[in-house]
């Protein structure tokens, strides 16, 4: 097999994917803020809060978790063609941060707030981020199909990261669809309980 490597594209590459990375980033932490600090007030809001902030977390948590898999696949490739590149490979040092999400609060905690205009503000929020998050993941495979490294190595690092990248894609799907059904349940609960007070 031919085994071709540019050292200058793969550390082009590495510039892209901390960048892509970091940016991936950046829409899983607006992801918990918004989930967190959604205009809706009253004890209600705050159990909503705490639980879609709990669920963004877990999905950063997962989506940190495939990133970490892709830099170690790249890394370890890397390694392999350590000499062609001059000795030490370029890294691709990506650290995942917190993804802990604060408590939610209520700015007026004697109040329940019916009104849902925020919660539906929420669905295009997020929407919006996990498409940012999807766009980061699809960039950074694409930055790695277009390094010009030729071999065994960097099949290896693309098959893995190709991998990962499917499975991310499909948890974006999976929280996003369960941070959907959760807003529309709450609009749906607080919409009923304005029914029951004007019954009243």
């Amino acid at each position: 097999m031919l085994i071709k490597v540019v050292p200058s594209s793969i550390s082009a590459y590495s510039t892209q994917a901390n960048g892509q990375f970091e940016e991936i980033q950046t829409h899983l932490r607006k992801i918990i803020t918004d989930c967190v600090g959604v205009v809706y007030d009253g004890e209600a809001a705050v159990a909503f809060k705490n639980e879609t902030g709990e669920m963004a977390s877990a999905f950063a948590k997962v989506i940190n978790g495939r990133l970490m898999g892709m830099v170690t696949a790249v890394n370890t490739s890397m390694s392999r063609i350590s000499g062609s590149l001059g000795g030490t490979p370029p890294v691709v040092g990506f650290t995942a941060q917190s993804t802990v999400a604060p408590p939610g609060v209520s700015l007026t905690p004697d109040l329940y707030d019916v009104n849902t205009q925020g919660l539906t503000d929420l669905k295009g929020l997020l929407t919006t981020s996990f498409t940012g998050v999807r766009a980061g993941l699809t960039a950074h495979k694409g930055a790695l199909e277009g390094t010009t490294w030729e071999g065994i190595a960097k099949q290896s690092a693309l098959t893995e990261v190709a991998a990962l990248t499917t499975k991310a894609h499909a948890d974006c799907d999976l929280y996003l669809n369960q941070l959907i059904v959760k807003i529309d349940a709450q609009v749906t609960s607080s919409k009923a309980a304005d029914t029951l007070a004007v019954g009243h």
